[in-house]
């Protein structure tokens, strides 16, 4: 997007008081970002700078094309707007931990229509939890990428290192999830088949809907552990 770089100034200017542009070089002409002192886009080569970060970004399948990206701040969407070039169908879910630069981010509207379906953004750390952890487990992906620019890591360095540890977290959890799948998935069939008959004589689990409010249960399936783990399931 070509925009009047004076007007971007004055208006994060107005704005923001402490968030400004750097001023834009003769090439490439993309303007950089500097937030409470901390470099958040060189104004030298912004988008090398993109792709650079992309090819150290964590990946935990590197030989399969990412389907989800998990990204620590917006910046100007240089570094989005450069999956979505790399990963064309890649879903990209942000947490900004600066709630004042997402208007910067939508100010500068790098990404368009054009980029494919927008980003899901979350600017508190619930919303980033509960969204990213749906995406991750629950979510068609199965190859992810890890993205966090190097000044959002300086600029909240705390935010980040729960960030990092989070989305490792939840990543290995589904990797797990899909071996236990693979692993059990003939043994579920099985006993699927075995027991079909006998479903139509239970009640539908939905009838304890409201019934038994602030009460402890145990949801027991037929995951691999559950021979192991019988006996004390009696005792309780």
């Amino acid at each position: 997007m070509s925009f009047n770089q004076n007007t971007f100034n004055a208006n994060l200017m107005r704005y923001y008081g402490g968030a400004r542009a750097i001023p834009e070089p003769a090439a490439p002409r993309s303007p950089g970002l500097v937030y409470e002192n901390q470099v958040i886009h060189s104004g030298d080569d912004p988008w090398g700078e993109a792709e650079a970060l992309l090819d150290k970004a964590f990946q935990n399948r590197p030989d399969q094309e990412p389907g989800l990206a998990l990204v620590f701040g917006l910046g100007l969407g240089y570094h989005l707007k450069a999956l979505r070039q790399r990963y064309p169908a890649v879903r990209l879910v942000v947490l900004e931990p600066a709630p004042e630069l997402k208007e910067i981010f939508d100010l500068n509207g790098l990404l368009t229509e054009e980029d494919g379906e927008p980003p899901l953004i979350s600017v508190t750390w619930a919303d980033f939890e509960k969204t990213a952890r749906q995406e991750i487990i629950h979510g068609p992906a199965s190859a992810f990428i890890v993205v966090a620019p190097e000044g959002y890591r300086a600029l909240r360095p705390d935010v980040c290192e729960s960030f990092d540890n989070f989305t490792r977290h939840e990543i290995t959890r589904r990797a797990v999830i899909d071996r236990t799948r693979e692993a059990t998935s003939a043994a579920f069939l099985e006993n699927l088949a075995e027991n079909a008959g006998l479903l139509s004589e239970y009640p539908d689990l939905m009838i304890l809907k409201g019934r038994l409010p602030a009460r402890p249960a145990f949801i027991v399936g037929s995951g691999p552990s559950l021979d192991e783990n019988a006996e004390d399931l009696r005792g309780v």
